[in-house]
């Protein structure tokens, strides 16, 4: 007997979540031989099969990828193996209620003109976190509670944890782009083409699915960043005025780039305020019900997420991979301060040495023939530059003589303080086109704003991967790395 519905379900590690969504459907009223369970274990390590009881999988049609290609291929995979007339799309960390899929197989007989229905999916009790609450409560990620019911709705709120729709519709417009590589924004993309072609997509609250999935604020900004990424490759795709970016009809150009880059530096100071707010409901206990919204989190809130999106659109404007904010942040092999000096002076290095912040560590480069045999400094780290290295190689002495992430050339009478160097690691992890960030010395703590031409004594903090690339020898530093495609930013 052929399948009335077929079930696709991605998935990637979490094999307790994968288990529990797969005893959800294990219980549904619908007759068993109604449906089938395609789950595609997008190169989950160790394999999902291994992990899985056999007698949950036996009857589950088990697609597997390797490597990871994320959920829009996934989904892809199992279409093209799908018998069912319809396709319910659900998240591998979804419960569904016993009767989701009797009500998703209602809303589709084989006479009826097609069309995409979508549930709930609610987090459950246990993942609502005084974060989670505020989110369903501002209707900031799925706003289930403002949604028309059985009313045709934009492709806007085209979201695949609990969805159906007719499979040779799915089919004719293509399935997925993959190029959409993260799970957000392939929903979206598809629910515009699917509306395009004249099918429309409707809301019945009446389906339900809990969402089995812990999220908190880092999730959120992390989510934000993809939100953004991907909100701008879509309107390169679809058009400036079909979703509008961030409300703006525009596209993601290396202009609208700048213009948010220089919003982003003078609001990471306040969003790191915001950020700190909303971190105080990570372990809040549940408001008195009927209790209002604090005004304050709401505003956090709405803050953060604009900025952090902002910082994915910058990445896409820029040409950056979509992974590239995450992997610019995972800066957190410690900070050291580099010094190149002509001479040796020990006095001088000593005192660097008990002034520098306890969380760094110092770094002299001088030149080796200046450098006496028995030269030592407690707390200093000494790079001898050999006469004959290059200067296109000058960075490999001084980088082999650190594994810090974070490096800060200094130009100074004295090294800076943590508060300076905390404020200009803030600034520099906010966006990877950040090549280095610096300030004009003299000053306690440097103020927002952006100078035309570096000052010239001045505090400038990159990072290893940077110099790990520079070539220098060929004009200074700021102007090689604007070669690069990199911005440079001086704070004063």
């Amino acid at each position: 007997m052929t399948p009335a519905i077929s079930v696709i379900m991605p998935a990637k590690d979490r094999p307790d979540a994968v288990e529990n969504a797969l005893r959800s459907l294990r219980g549904q009223s619908l007759a068993k031989e109604a449906y089938e369970v395609l789950l595609v274990d997008d190169g989950s390590s160790p394999p999902l099969a291994e992990l899985l009881p056999n007698d949950l999988i036996n009857d589950v049609h088990l697609v597997r990828l390797e490597p990871n290609q994320g959920p829009a291929a996934a989904r892809n995979a199992a279409l093209r193996q799908a018998k069912g007339r319809i396709t319910v799309l659900v998240n591998s960390d979804g419960i569904l209620h016993e009767d989701s899929l009797r009500l998703h197989l209602q809303h589709h007989p084989e006479d009826a003109p097609p069309k995409s229905v979508m549930g709930r999916f609610d987090w459950l009790e246990e993942q609502q976190t005084g974060f989670v609450r505020l989110l369903q409560q501002t209707g900031a990620l799925f706003p289930y509670d403002s949604l028309p019911h059985l009313e045709p709705l934009s492709p806007r709120s085209f979201w695949t944890g609990n969805l159906s729709l007719p499979t040779a519709e799915l089919r004719r417009v293509g399935g997925f782009d993959e190029t959409f590589r993260h799970a957000i924004w392939e929903d979206v993309e598809l629910g515009h083409r699917l509306d395009q072609a004249g099918i429309p997509l409707i809301f019945d609250s009446a389906i339900k699915c809990g969402h089995d999935h812990p999220f908190n604020l880092e999730a959120h900004i992390r989510r934000c960043w993809k939100m953004g990424y991907y909100w701008a490759q879509f309107s390169e795709k679809h058009g400036a005025d079909t979703l509008p970016l961030m409300g703006q009809p525009t596209l993601a150009t290396h202009s609208v780039g700048d213009e948010m880059v220089r919003g982003l530096l003078h609001s990471r100071l306040k969003c790191d305020l915001h950020i700190a707010t909303l971190s105080q409901l990570e372990d809040a206990q549940e408001p008195a019900e009927g209790a209002t919204l604090d005004e304050r989190f709401v505003v956090a809130l709405e803050m953060v997420t604009t900025f952090e999106t902002m910082r994915g659109v910058v990445s896409y404007a820029f040409g950056l991979p979509a992974g590239a904010i995450q992997a610019h942040l995972q800066l957190d092999a410690g900070t050291c301060l580099v010094q190149f000096s002509a001479e040796y002076e020990p006095d001088l290095m000593a005192d660097w040495a008990e002034q520098k912040p306890a969380d760094t560590t110092l770094l002299w480069a001088t030149p080796a023939i200046a450098l006496p045999d028995d030269a030592a400094v407690p707390g200093v780290t000494l790079v001898a530059i050999p006469a004959s290295v290059n200067s296109s190689d000058i960075w490999r002495p001084v980088l082999s003589g650190t594994d810090a992430d974070v490096i800060v050339l200094l130009n100074g009478t004295s090294p800076p303080s943590s508060a300076v160097l905390n404020t200009l690691k803030r600034m520099l992890m906010i966006s990877p086109v950040f090549g280095a960030v610096g300030y004009e010395q003299g000053q306690s703590t440097p103020r927002i704003g952006l100078l035309e031409t570096p000052p010239d004594q001045a505090l400038t903090m990159t990072t290893r991967h940077v110099l790990s690339a520079d070539k220098p020898g060929h004009g200074s530093f700021v102007k090689r790395l604007e070669a690069q495609g990199l911005k440079t930013v001086q704070l004063r």
